[in-house]
């Protein structure tokens, strides 16, 4: 397991799944065909007064020198990774590894987010 995924970005944010990461080629992955492990490309990331902050959506037509211009990090590729919603009370209707999460939602209840994929609002 490489992160935890939480449900906010306070310090009083509780944590609602797992993601697992590989380098390299793609994992056989769990028992059952239900693990769809997934990369990203173009991503940028930025890391200041302790936030990580992602200036660009990822796998869109972000150049390195676009992130640089922003104090970002640039990947051209990630590892391979898939999400695990194994925490009671945070399980997927989708899948114990589906994508995205239906039941997580942004802190005023929506799913309304930026073009990166962030919350508007805290």
């Amino acid at each position: 397991m490489q992160s935890l995924i939480y449900d906010g970005t306070s310090p009083t944010s509780k944590i609602v799944g797992l993601m697992y990461y590989a380098m390299g080629t793609a994992p056989e992955g769990f028992a059952g065909a239900n693990d769809h492990w997934h990369r990203h490309s173009s991503v940028c990331t930025k890391f200041a007064n302790g936030q990580i902050d992602v200036p660009f959506p990822a796998d869109a037509d972000v150049t390195k020198e676009q992130c640089t211009a922003v104090g970002g990090f640039f990947m051209s590729i990630t590892g391979y990774m898939v999400h695990a919603w194994v925490i009671p009370g945070w399980e997927s209707p989708q899948g114990v590894f589906s994508h995205e999460n239906v039941n997580v939602r942004c802190a005023d209840g929506t799913y309304n987010t930026t073009a990166n994929g962030m919350c508007q609002g805290t």
